[in-house]
């Protein structure tokens, strides 16, 4: 049976303590702080531990990354499953770096064993440990999550505390070495504040993803209770269907509306044992995560281009009308503001604008620290580098935002669906992710997986062809264009134009037009689509204004390689496009 969440306050109670405040669980206006860290490095693997093969390495990256946490003051610090090396959480605790009061530490752990974990306590009684105390068993280690948070006796002295959550369920399927090497924990534990019990904070460690049903019980408790969910990963594949299955069902029913997860796993690169020399890293981790669900998201171009410089990429979940903030799969340092899960209060406050960046840092070798960095790599020209041709260029101008990238070549590839509000970024297939989670972003490349790969190529050729095949012969401008013939420049979509237009008069940037190069279509496929698009932006309260489609060809290729177009035929502008208004050449 899945194991149930234990309130923290029934171990904190009988040890005289106070339940801490925790900021990040109160339900006003101020926005929280969170410090994440996506780490990358080599894996080791024994009967008694996971973690770290690089351990030095690991102790100071950790260690400094605690640092920051402390300085900073952030209200949240989070790691994840199997990551933070326990000498830095030692060395932490010797150093007095620990979370202020009302601020939270949730730290994936590399694995410990019972005797360990013991030793560990002793050398550090000043410190409250709250967990269970497992037999020891030979060959066998525990997968931990720690809470450092600070608190009160009942006579008001301060306490550090460390509660520490084992792993429930083990790794399945085909993986058989946590099954038959991890000490199963039998406590999970919920964080929520002593003066209202109202925002709940949970941690699920990975395959625990698995028995954490949201059933009708838990779906009660998650509305009377809004929550924070932190799922830390070491995983190859985030969205398996059993990992992803809590999220699904999560957001597809109402408590969304005031619940968020953080999905943290590690960096892509990292190298696992047992590979040949020379063999490539598993490229299949990342995929981090915050997901969120609210009316007032901040989608606005300016708001994904800020978050997309320093490393967190949007998409819109459609199937569950909510929100996905990916991270970037490179090692880094994440420094977040968000708003509080609910706000109890003024209306007006209750501004639920989603995750802001603040800070990117990236592990520097020579200093030994996290060096803030000004922007992180989304692949994107590194991607267009591979087409080795110049007609990308259009797309890569450096006063380009991403989404202006994506807008130019969903128009040029004529991916237009819903055609008339195509150009928002909850309606832009390139923004909408699968319901698997797929990320299909054109400007975020590090999505390998063959579907969003496709897609990228797709759009990409289309807007090669639209350059190689289309506008470089001046012939195969019809007569409703022919005023830019030899005189235009490709230019991004923009508010000023409607979104229509990605060709512009070359002198002076008007006379806009939009040219659509679908590939190789079907003729019937490729009509269809010119009026639809014709319909779609020229009719206005049942009637079809013509002046608003005059400056539209749609390209497209047969498969003997003609190219063929569909356009307005001048002086006839109601034509229904079945007359011979189409003009084809052969290469």
């Amino acid at each position: 049976m899945p194991v149930a969440f234990t309130d923290i306050a029934e171990f904190l109670g009988p040890a005289g303590l106070l339940v801490p405040n925790l900021n990040v669980l109160e339900p006003d206006a101020q926005p929280y702080c969170v410090l994440a860290i996506q780490p990358c490095g080599e894996l080791a693997f024994s009967q008694t531990f996971v973690g770290n093969a690089n351990h030095s390495q690991a102790i100071k990256k950790f260690f400094c990354f605690l640092q920051d946490a402390a300085v900073a003051n952030v209200d949240l610090a989070l790691s994840p499953e199997y990551s933070c090396p326990w000498k830095s959480l030692e060395d932490a605790l010797t150093a007095d770096l620990f979370p202020g009061a009302g601020k939270l530490w949730a730290l994936g752990c590399e694995s410990i064993t019972p005797d360990e974990l013991s030793a560990l306590r002793q050398r550090h009684p000043d410190v409250i440990w709250i967990c269970e105390t497992p037999a020891a068993a030979p060959g066998k280690f525990l997968d931990p999550v720690c809470y450092f948070l600070k608190t009160q006796t009942n006579t008001g002295q301060d306490k550090r505390v460390v509660v520490i959550q084992f792993k429930t369920v083990p790794m399945g399927g085909g993986e058989t070495f946590e099954r038959n090497h991890i000490i199963s924990g039998q406590r999970r534990y919920f964080l929520r504040n002593r003066q209202v019990d109202h925002v709940r904070f949970y941690t699920i460690i990975c395959s625990e993803a698995l028995e954490f049903e949201i059933d009708h019980a838990r779906a009660v408790e998650l509305t009377m209770h809004p929550a924070i969910i932190f799922h830390p990963q070491m995983v190859d594949d985030v969205r398996h269907a059993g990992m992803r299955k809590y999220r699904a069902d999560l957001f597809r029913n109402t408590c969304s509306e005031h619940t968020e997860v953080f999905s943290l796993n590690w960096a892509r690169k990292i190298k696992t044992p047992g590979g040949a020399p020379g063999q490539p890293p598993d490229n299949r981790k990342g995929n981090s995560a915050i997901y969120i669900k609210s009316q007032r998201f901040d989608r606005s171009d300016n708001a994904i281009k800020n978050n997309h410089a320093l490393g967190i990429y949007y998409s819109r979940w459609k199937e569950h009308q909510s929100d996905l903030c990916i991270f970037n799969f490179e090692e880094y340092v994440f420094n977040l503001v968000n708003q509080k899960v609910i706000h109890v209060g003024a209306t007006v406050q209750a501004r639920r604008t989603g995750p802001t960046v603040i800070e990117l840092k990236k592990w520097n070798a020579v200093t030994e620290s996290w060096d803030v960095v000004a922007q992180a790599d989304d692949g994107f020209q590194s991607f267009c580098q591979l087409y080795e041709t110049p007609h990308l260029a259009p797309c890569l101008a450096e006063h380009l935002t991403p989404v202006d990238r994506e807008r130019l070549l969903m128009l040029s590839a004529g991916t237009l669906d819903p055609v008339p509000d195509w150009h928002s970024v909850v309606r832009m297939q390139s923004f909408i992710c699968e319901a698997d989670e797929r990320c299909k972003r054109l400007t975020f490349v590090q999505e390998e997986s063959q579907a969003s790969r496709d897609f990228r190529n797709d759009h990409i050729v289309r807007f090669i062809g639209l350059q190689t095949r289309v506008l470089a012969n001046e012939a195969n401008f019809p007569p409703n264009i022919l005023d830019l013939r030899g005189n235009f420049s490709i230019a991004c979509p923009a508010a000023a134009t409607q979104f229509r237009f990605n060709l512009l008069n070359r002198q002076n940037n008007q006379n806009g037009a939009t040219v659509i190069f679908l590939g190789v279509k079907p003729r019937s496929e490729a009509k269809e689509f010119y009026q639809r698009l014709r319909r779609g932006w020229g009719e206005r309260d049942g009637k079809m204004r013509e002046e608003l489609t005059r400056r539209i060809v749609v390209a497209y290729s047969d498969t003997d390689g003609t190219l063929r177009m569909e356009h307005p035929v001048l002086g006839s502008f109601t034509d229904d496009s079945e007359m011979p208004s189409s003009i084809s050449s052969a290469e």
